[in-house]
């Protein structure tokens, strides 16, 4: 039901390769929700990315384990 019209979005122009990408996450910090595996993904990716996670929920105080652990800012 909260779908975006990705049509409207030119990723190529939006893309501006002097800072680092930006991405971000909404949603309730639970397991089934899977901010884990982003994190998890995110701490493979070699381009610099900057990762807003808007939420809360009972893995918060997992992911900013995990984020420290992954050595993520």
């Amino acid at each position: 039901p909260n779908m975006v019209d990705v049509a409207s979005y030119r990723l190529a122009e939006a893309l501006n390769h002097h800072e680092p990408t930006r991405l971000i996450f909404v949603g309730r910090l639970v397991e089934r929700k899977g901010c884990e595996h982003l994190i998890q993904s995110l701490a493979m990716v070699k381009t610099p990315f900057k990762l807003t996670v808007v939420g809360d929920g009972n893995q918060c105080e997992k992911l900013v384990k995990l984020c420290h652990k992954l050595k993520l800012n």
